[in-house]
């Protein structure tokens, strides 16, 4: 049994009140055994925060509509051990189908979403590059006027087209690779990251 935890619950306690209530609901002369084989802590990556804006406009800029929030369960613990321990929040982007049987022996990936995906995904480097550079300019030049604006705006202009030109000499090797039909996404990961 896998439990999906929210905001404020501890893994532990709900594991405790789980073999709790398995006891108690076992019929007279069952044995019952829970065993406990991991647990992380709940995350919520917060809609406001910079980095979150950066990925909903890199998301924006390649898929041509501004992406839905919503909530969702999911098992990543290193989520919560990431924003306890760096103390920023983890901003996660999902480009599969929800019919792609994750993590089944027969997973599979749309091309395009994956092409979509790492076009994403470079743009949203590119925008989180931009507000580090921001926040840099802004801090150097006390005047923060429109120069300086201008001036991140051109260079925000040239990771883009960089970034682009890098995307698609990757692209055609993947495609060349998927011609003969379906790929599972285990082969194409080999393929692409060896």
């Amino acid at each position: 049994m896998s439990a999906r935890l929210v905001p404020s619950q501890d893994p532990d306690v709900i594991f405790d009140r789980l073999e709790a209530f398995v006891r108690r609901i076992a019929p007279p002369g069952v044995r019952t055994s829970v065993t406990k084989i991991g647990g992380g802590r709940p995350s919520v990556t917060p809609v406001d925060h910079p980095v979150t804006q950066a990925a909903a406009r890199a998301l924006e800029a390649t898929f041509g509509r501004a992406p839905v929030y919503i909530r969702e369960g999911g098992s990543i613990p290193v989520c919560a051990s990431f924003e306890g321990t760096l103390g920023v929040p983890v901003v996660l982007l999902g480009f599969a189908p929800p019919n792609n049987h994750a993590h089944a022996p027969n997973e599979w990936m749309d091309l395009e979403n994956h092409e979509m995906g790492i076009r994403t995904i470079v743009r949203l480097w590119d925008e989180i590059a931009a507000l580090l550079e921001a926040i840099q300019l802004l801090r150097a030049d006390a005047r923060g006027g429109v120069l300086v604006l201008d001036e991140l705006a051109e260079r925000f202009r040239r990771h883009v087209d960089a970034a682009e030109e890098l995307a698609a000499g990757a692209l055609p090797a993947v495609a060349a690779a998927l011609e003969d039909g379906n790929v599972f996404v285990p082969e194409l990961a080999q393929l692409l990251f060896g």
